[in-house]
Order: C-alpha cells, then sequence, then structure tokens
C-alpha cells in the first residue's frame, strides 16, 4: 500500500475526485430551459456513488496520459530560435481576422443591443436612474453612440465597430505575446484561424454589452499577470508590465463591478509570492513601484467608487448581490420546506408565499424579484434580519440549499446546462424592435444571406471551458511549479465571484473571459515549463558562481 501511494500524484487524484462528484451531479440535473419550474435534480441514493468510485481511476489515468503527451509535445510548440517578422505576421492576422469579423457586422449591422445596453443609454439620457449595477466607465462609453451619428443606427454602428477593433487587436496581442515567448509560429497560425472560425469570439465583437469589453481586458490583464510572474526568473520586474497592470487593473475594476475583486487578489497573489522570493534572499528589483502604483490604482478606484452618490450614481442594489441567498429561501418556500411561523412572516414583508410559489424557477432569479410585490424596499433596509433568516433556515433545509444552489449555479460547471438565454447577441433584443432594426447589408449587396450560417448552432455552457482551464491548471503545476498558476487566478476568480452572485443558471456572457482564454490553456503548461527549465538553468548558473 505504501508503495502505491508513493506512486499516485495527489494533485491529479484531487481533480480526479473533484470532475468525478461533478459528473455525477451533473447526471442528475434536468434541464428543460431557464423559465420553466420543471428543472429540478434528481434525489441522490448513497449507493449511487459508486459510479463516482468507478469514474476516479479512469479520470486519473486519463489526464496522467495527457501530462505525458504535454511533456512529449514540448519541441514542437516552442522554437529554438526567436521568430523574426513578428509585427509583419501580427498585421496579416489582424486584417484577416478584422475581415472575417466584418462579414458579421455586415449580416447583423448595427450588432446585438440587449435590454441592459438599452437601460444604460436611458440613464444618459435621464431616463433611467443613474445606478453603478450597469458599470459607470462602460455606460458613459455609450456616449460615442449619440456622439457620433445623427441617428441610433449609425451610432450602435461605429460602436460596434470600435468594439470589433478592441476584441481583433487583443487577440493579434495574444498572438505577438504567443510568438514572444517562442511558441512555434504555425501554431500560432492555427489558433489565429481558431479565432475565427470559432463563432463564440465574432459574435461576442457585435454583442454590444457590458460583458465583451470587460471579457477584453481581462483576458488582457491575465497575459499581464503571467508576464510579471515571468519576471520573477529575470529577478526584475519589468517597467513596461507595471505599466499595463496598473492600465488594465483600472479598466478590469472599472468595467464590471466583481473586478475590483478579482484585481485586489491578484495583486496580493502576486506580493506574496514577490515576499517569498524575498525571504529566500532573492533579490528581485522593482517591487516598490510595482507595490506602490498598484495600491494607488486600486485605492483610486475605491474611492472613486464611494463618491459616486455625491455625482447623483446609485451604488448597486442589494437584491443584485443575494440573487443565491433568494433563490434557496424561495426554494425552501416553493417545496414546503422547514419553516416556522415567524420566519414566514418575515419572508412575506418581502414576498408573499403564494407568489414566491408561483414565480419560483429553479434557474433564474428574475420571475421573484422584478414581480411588482416583491419589497426591494424593505429588503434594502433590513439586510441583517435577511441574512440572519437565511442563515436559519440553511441549518432547518440545508438539503434543499444545496440543490438550490445546484441548480441556479448549473450552467458554469456542468455540460449539460446551456441555452440561447444571455449566450451571445447578434440581432436586437426583441423587445427593442420598435425603436431600432437589424439590417442585413451582405443581403441587399449581394442578394444572399450568411446570417443562418454565422448563428451558433451549439450553446456550450460556462462549465465546458472551466473544466479546459482546470485541467491546464493540473498540468501547469504537473509541469512546473505552483507560481506559474498565478496566470489562471484573474479568469478562476471570474468564475468564482460568478458563483457567488449569479442572478441565473447560465449566461455564458458572465463568464466569456473563460472562452478568450481557451487557446492560452492549451499553449500556457508547455510556456511554463519552458520558462521553468530556464529557471533552474539560470539558477544552476548564479550557484556555480
Amino acid at each position: 500500500m505504501k508503495k502505491i501511494l508513493q506512486k499516485i500524484y495527489f494533485p491529479e487524484l484531487l481533480f480526479s475526485i473533484i470532475f468525478a462528484f461533478a459528473i455525477f451531479f451533473m447526471s442528475k440535473i434536468v434541464f428543460l430551459g431557464f423559465v420553466y419550474d420543471e428543472n429540478y435534480m434528481d434525489l441522490v441514493f448513497f449507493n449511487e456513488f459508486l459510479i463516482v468510485l468507478f469514474l476516479i481511476p479512469i479520470i486519473y489515468f486519463g489526464i496522467r496520459t495527457i501530462e505525458k503527451y504535454y511533456i512529449n509535445i514540448k519541441d514542437y510548440i516552442i522554437s529554438k530560435e526567436e521568430f523574426k517578422p513578428k509585427i509583419k505576421f501580427c498585421i496579416v492576422a489582424f486584417i484577416f481576422l478584422l475581415i472575417v469579423y466584418l462579414l458579421y457586422f455586415l449580416s447583423f449591422y448595427p450588432g446585438g443591443v440587449y435590454i441592459d445596453t438599452w437601460t444604460s443609454l436611458l440613464m444618459l439620457e435621464g431616463e433611467e436612474p443613474f445606478t453603478n449595477h450597469h458599470p459607470v466607465l462602460y455606460t458613459l462609453t455609450l456616449n460615442l453612440v449619440k456622439a457620433f451619428s445623427p441617428d441610433l443606427l449609425t451610432g450602435f454602428g461605429v460602436f460596434t465597430f470600435i468594439q470589433i477593433l478592441l476584441m481583433v487587436g487583443s487577440i493579434v496581442y495574444f498572438l505577438y505575446w504567443l510568438l514572444d515567448k517562442k511558441v512555434n509560429s504555425n501554431i500560432v497560425t492555427f489558433i489565429t484561424i481558431f479565432f475565427a472560425i470559432f463563432k463564440l469570439y465574432p459574435l461576442y465583437s457585435i454583442s454590444i454589452w457590458k460583458d465583451t469589453p470587460f471579457s477584453i481586458s481581462l483576458f488582457i490583464f491575465s497575459l499581464i499577470v503571467i508576464d510579471l510572474v515571468l519576471d520573477f526568473n529575470k529577478k526584475k520586474l519589468q517597467k513596461k508590465n507595471i505599466i499595463k497592470f496598473i492600465i488594465m487593473s483600472l479598466l478590469v475594476m472599472s468595467l464590471r463591478n466583481n473586478g475590483t475583486y478579482i484585481v485586489i487578489a491578484s495583486f496580493f497573489l502576486l506580493i506574496i509570492t514577490y515576499i517569498k522570493d524575498i525571504l529566500k534572499n532573492k533579490n528581485i528589483q522593482n517591487i516598490k513601484p510595482f507595490f506602490i502604483s498598484s495600491v494607488c490604482a486600486i485605492l483610486a478606484i475605491l474611492v472613486i467608487q464611494r463618491l459616486y452618490p455625491i455625482f447623483g450614481i446609485k451604488q448597486t442594489e442589494f437584491v443584485e448581490n443575494i440573487a443565491i441567498p433568494i433563490q434557496q429561501i424561495a426554494r425552501v418556500v416553493a417545496t414546503d420546506g422547514n419553516i416556522n411561523e415567524s420566519q414566514m412572516e418575515l419572508i412575506e414583508k418581502v414576498f408573499s408565499e403564494e407568489n414566491i410559489k408561483k414565480h419560483y424557477r429553479a434557474l433564474i432569479v428574475d420571475g421573484i424579484k422584478w414581480d411588482s410585490e416583491f419589497n426591494e424596499e424593505y429588503l434594502e433596509n433590513h439586510k441583517f434580519e435577511f441574512l440572519k433568516l437565511w442563515f436559519e433556515l440553511f441549518i432547518q433545509n440545508p438539503d434543499e440549499y444545496l440543490r438550490a444552489y445546484l441548480l441556479h449555479t448549473s450552467g458554469f460547471w456542468t455540460f449539460n446546462v446551456s441555452g440561447e438565454e444571455a449566450y451571445a447577441s447578434p440581432q436586437i433584443w426583441e423587445t427593442l424592435n420598435d425603436k431600432i432594426k437589424n439590417k442585413d447589408y451582405i443581403l441587399e449587396y449581394t442578394n444572399s444571406s450568411i446570417r443562418n450560417s454565422l448563428l451558433p448552432t451549439n450553446y456550450y455552457s460556462g462549465g465546458f471551458f472551466l473544466w479546459f482551464m482546470i485541467i491546464s491548471m493540473v498540468i501547469t503545476y504537473r509541469m512546473s511549479s505552483k507560481r506559474y498558476l498565478i496566470g489562471y487566478l484573474p479568469c478562476l476568480l471570474l468564475w468564482l465571484t460568478i458563483m457567488i452572485a449569479t442572478p441565473m443558471g447560465s449566461s455564458l456572457r458572465y463568464v466569456f473571459g473563460l472562452v478568450l482564454i481557451l487557446p492560452l490553456d492549451f499553449i500556457y503548461p508547455i510556456i511554463a515549463k519552458n520558462e521553468y527549465e530556464s529557471d533552474i538553468k539560470l539558477n544552476e548558473k548564479d550557484n556555480s558562481k
């Protein structure tokens, strides 16, 4: 037994156990659609966990096989010599991707306008209260819609075109980044083609909602975090990387409310890692300017957000942060769970038992919080009482709380819960068709439409991309060291913050950052291994001196 345990790789074993349980619970979820109250989770019986015990060794040997494959392909991925014409390559890639994305743009001109986008526009016109629920910076950028056009159609067209340039520009930056890490140019060419043919990238480039610019910013931020990790090997933080980190930190924190948590956590983990190296007598230059400038950037955003009420901008409503607790309490009520009279009295001050049973849906909270009888003001003024009630009902109904949570977050960790709701929005939201409509310029000038071939045919769940990232993390850890896992932190934190406060059970746009890093998931373990080996050689050289 001791010999067997010595041969077991525990990170892979831990992953195998978690993934096996995830697959087991995936199989228990019956998903019919977001608006259906028939969505449910089958009962779990103890003897069924034998399936998990069967899955664990299969997954374990699968991940070990993938690791062995990765070890053997390093020389095919990393070039020994630097690829010189990087700029020319990137110019060609930019033109190629722009042409492809413009086909989507011209087929669905001016792109997808979602109800959230329209609400932000109404805020600018004073027809809706100005709140930070829709990030202030993004709302202000929508001034472009009005500033550069005589009408909304042209205005949204200008805005979408700029967003396409940002999307293509960020992808080309990534391609240059890969070439700079000596990734084989043939591999980078293949990745370029993937960014062109995988529909989600061009579809999101023409989807006008806050998630696209935020995800682009998070994508670049992740690459810069990796650069700062790799700077460890050089024993000096490059000034250009520090400047990029500050700029992208400001954008990530300003373009979505959970961005602040992502940046702060990433910053602290980088600093902790630097401190560990300093304690080992490893001198790393430029830590002080990195620390001071990062703290100033974070504090600046926090102070600005605190000052919003002075400028008439309301903070995000309390109800927007507690979707999961609302769903858990609602499920207990809807399933006639363990609730006493005093608890029910408090619940009915917010929403009646009858209406909860009528409007509760396992995968979306909107039916409850958007009902005209939902007393949001009472909830806002009695936060402590609500949280106390939530905890009491958790103690009384742990099984229903767990089911409510697994169902309400299912699209972010399963493969089988996904759909067109909040997936990609290349067309005008149907409730806005009386104000603005899409035009198909391809059809107008060629008498033939390509729209149907551009629309998504498969709806991938957020969980699909999550597990790719986690597998990549396990392989990276095995091939290099835990330090290199910091590169995954921004997107991992994106997923974790959504798992805490998502308002609906599946919305790919909330975690589109996981989609953007998909090619990186395949390449990063090799990059980390190459850098790790270079670091070891450098340390051996220094020690020999």
